[in-house]
């Protein structure tokens, strides 16, 4: 009588310390702000090496899971990690929603100005058309040589070069009304071609500046601009 009752109580304390570890853990791993499945998300049980990643419908499974409870951890290349803790109890379906926008870049906004007048330096200078009609009877290079570090080579009453910085001819670019002179590969004997009441505007560059304009422009950049026609109506109707 006495074995039959150690042998119940044997069998009832192996049966109350026996477990159910046929449970099964699936669901999805999304995106907590659209829903979207995240592909690639590795799951960690805790303290254990068992890890599954999701597919490409975000779903993942764990299998001959026991009836307690488990601390998973979720990774994404893309996610800040997340730690769940989750109770078993029989097959277990669970959906765990992740921030997927860690690596996102704040938005920069660059503003700025435009302004229409040029920044003046030491390296550039200009003659207006109020000065400009004082050479009306001269040519273009004496009415550079009022301009400071500029020169003139004279090899006649009307051949008169811009000297500038001791460079002249192919040295010096000319832009007349937006185009290069490029018949300005001067000889001894020529000077620019171009009519200085023409002009609304010269401008001499030099330095840094220049090289907007070309790079063998080792003297200097001269630009003449055209004065601009007034924008009027010259008919008037009269009544008599």
């Amino acid at each position: 009588m006495r074995i039959y009752a150690l042998a119940i109580l044997l069998f009832s304390g192996f049966a109350s310390f026996s477990q159910n570890c046929n449970n099964i853990l699936f669901g999805t791993v999304q995106d907590s702000h659209d829903g979207t499945p995240l592909f690639g998300a590795t799951i960690v049980i805790a303290g254990s090496t068992i890890t599954t990643q999701t597919d490409l419908d975000g779903s993942f499974t764990f299998k001959n899971l026991c009836e307690q409870t488990y601390n998973l951890q979720i990774l994404h290349p893309e996610c800040l990690t997340k730690a769940y803790t989750i109770a078993i109890s029989g097959d277990t379906k669970k959906t765990f929603r992740m921030e997927h926008h860690l690596e996102e870049l704040n938005e920069v906004t660059i503003q700025g100005k435009v302004f229409n007048e040029k920044t003046k330096t030491l390296y550039q200078n200009s003659i207006k058309k109020e000065e400009l009609e004082r050479f009306s009877s001269g040519s273009l290079g004496d009415a550079l040589n009022s301009l400071s570090g500029v020169s003139s080579l004279n090899t006649g009453n009307t051949v008169v070069k811009p000297l500038i910085n001791g460079l002249h001819s192919s040295r010096v670019i000319i832009i007349n009304n937006g185009v290069r002179m490029e018949d300005q590969e001067w000889g001894a004997e020529h000077a620019p071609n171009v009519d200085v009441n023409s002009a609304g505007k010269l401008t001499l560059i030099k330095g840094a500046g220049a090289l907007q304009y070309g790079g063998d422009a080792v003297g200097g950049v001269i630009v003449a601009e055209v004065s601009k026609v007034p924008v009027k109506d010259s008919f008037s109707k009269k009544r008599f």
